[in-house]
């Protein structure tokens, strides 16, 4: 897998709640899952909840980056996969990866976990989040195209900044990225709304 901008800034950041607001196409699903590959592979016997709104944006979002991650780092033979339950342990330390549709709120308030990536994080409601991240351990990533303020703005970084980590990515951050999938990008409206969230990766405004 390449190692790209995003994926270098996610390494650095060390505290609880490490918050990733970016553009379209700036890698932070896949480096997201590369660090908890990277957490599985460093760490026996714990628990990392991958976590979304709904089955089909978990099918085809974070579960199908997934089986992209483990394609190019050749890793899928040291994991078994339980499909009932979307767990995948990887055998030589123990650890599980388990991939969540939050569809039903009251999936939120089952089991501990050690560490949660919630993917598209502006999808879902505040108490729902809130509910995971009060039973994880170790540390919280989110990520998100700022297509409008949420909680994310106006609850972790303005209630508990402290114990946030907080950066911006755009496409130019992801080296993987084609010259045809940059001039896609690129050919937008400057001044758009559209450019300021997913080219710039700044906050929106909510249009329709």
């Amino acid at each position: 897998m390449y190692r790209t901008t995003t994926y270098r800034k996610l390494l650095n950041l060390t505290k609880f709640y490490r918050i990733l607001q970016g553009g379209m196409s700036s890698g932070k699903t896949i480096a997201c899952l590369m660090y908890a590959l990277v957490y599985a592979q460093n760490y026996d016997g714990r628990l990392f909840t991958v976590a979304t709104d709904t089955v089909p944006n978990l099918r085809n979002g974070a579960s199908r980056d997934w089986e992209r991650v483990l394609a190019e780092s050749n890793e899928r033979n040291n994991f078994d996969y339980r499909a009932t339950e979307n767990i995948w342990t990887y055998k030589p330390t123990g650890t599980r990866i388990e991939f969540l549709a939050l569809d039903d709120p009251l999936k939120a308030r089952g089991a501990r976990r050690d560490a949660l990536y919630v993917n598209e994080a502006n999808r879902l409601r505040y108490d729902t989040f809130d509910q995971l991240a009060s039973r994880t351990r170790d540390f919280v990533i989110i990520d998100f195209n700022p297509s409008g303020r949420f909680w994310a703005h106006d609850e972790l970084l303005r209630h508990y900044r402290d114990e946030c980590d907080f950066f911006i990515t755009t496409y130019k951050d992801n080296e993987a990225l084609s010259p045809r999938e940059v001039r896609n990008i690129e050919r937008h409206d400057h001044n758009s709304n559209w450019w300021r969230v997913y080219g710039l990766g700044q906050i929106g405004e909510l249009e329709n």
